[in-house]
């Protein structure tokens, strides 16, 4: 059986900005949410911050997003606009005061 290569993409699933740090995540299989305190911490170090903030906008830019999953945050709506809904067919609306109805 043949391994797939596994390659690095920023999240579709697992964003907050771009998806690099959930990206990164995925690929090591390590917790985004750890990686984003981690580097909130990085870009306020002196002399280093700087250096994080450019190299997260080059990977933002440069690296391709894993279309492979439905993106499902808060800010996203579903696609499908009657999930959730039933369809009836050929059924005859009456009110449950009518008078013909006996």
């Amino acid at each position: 059986m043949m391994k797939s290569k596994k390659r690095f993409r920023r999240s579709s699933t697992n964003q907050v900005v771009a998806g690099v740090l959930g990206g990164i995540g995925e690929y090591f299989d390590w917790n985004a949410n750890l990686l984003r305190i981690l580097f909130v911490v990085l870009c306020l170090t002196p002399g280093i911050g700087i250096f994080c903030v450019i190299g997260y906008i080059i990977l933002a830019v440069i690296v391709s997003v894993d279309y492979g999953h439905q993106p499902t945050t808060a800010f996203t709506k579903p696609n499908n606009k009657n999930q959730g809904r039933k369809v009836i067919h050929g059924v005859e609306e009456q009110d449950i005061d009518d008078p013909k109805r006996g």
